[in-house]
Formats: structure tokens, C-alpha cells, sequence
């Protein structure tokens, strides 16, 4: 089992209010693609504005959980799933300022 943390920041041409709109369909994209069947779970959290912790970073505008079944899907993917990431980093041009960053 993997588990992956996604810290992003929002194109600038988005608003924040357009970027949860358009995060949201990027979420809806993946869940609609057949590799998400090797995901376990995925939470997609809403940045709160203002911060209500101080010190709190505003560094970036978007966090995500998600957790695959193992690492195939990135070690050994078929060429489905090389597809359907491909379809997946095509659409975060369009959401996200630059490539999600991992964490593991």
C-alpha cells in the first residue's frame, strides 16, 4: 500500500473560488479513469481562508490523501494506465501552477 500526499498551488488564472470548482473536476476526471481502481482512498481537502491557525502556511492552496493498493501503478503500469496518467497530467496543466509534487 502506498500512500501519497499531494501539496498543489493553483494556476494563477484561477480564482480561489474557480480553483476549488476546477480541483473538484480533476478529482471527478481521476475517479472516472479505469487505473483508479488500484486507489483505496482519496480526500481532497478545501483550503480554509483565512488560515484560522496562526503561522499557518499559505504556501499552497491545495491538499489531497490518497492511498493505492501498491506501487504498480507507478513501477509497472500497463499501457492503460500510462494513458490515463498521461490524460490525468494533461489536466492538472489546467488546475494546478505546475506538477503535483509527491510525498511519500
Amino acid at each position: 500500500m502506498l500512500k501519497f500526499i499531494y501539496l498543489a498551488k493553483r494556476k494563477p488564472t484561477l480564482t480561489p473560488e474557480a480553483f476549488i470548482k476546477r480541483w473538484r473536476q480533476h478529482g471527478a476526471l481521476a475517479m472516472s479513469l479505469p487505473f483508479w481502481h488500484n486507489m483505496l482512498l482519496y480526500v481532497h481537502a478545501d483550503p480554509i481562508r483565512p488560515a484560522p491557525i496562526l503561522g499557518a502556511s499559505l504556501e499552497y492552496d491545495a491538499v489531497a490523501y490518497t492511498v493505492a493498493r501498491d506501487d504498480s501503478l507507478f513501477t509497472k503500469p500497463s499501457p492503460e494506465a500510462a494513458a490515463n496518467a498521461q490524460t490525468m497530467l494533461d489536466d492538472e496543466a489546467e488546475t494546478f501552477a505546475a506538477p503535483i509534487h509527491l510525498c511519500r
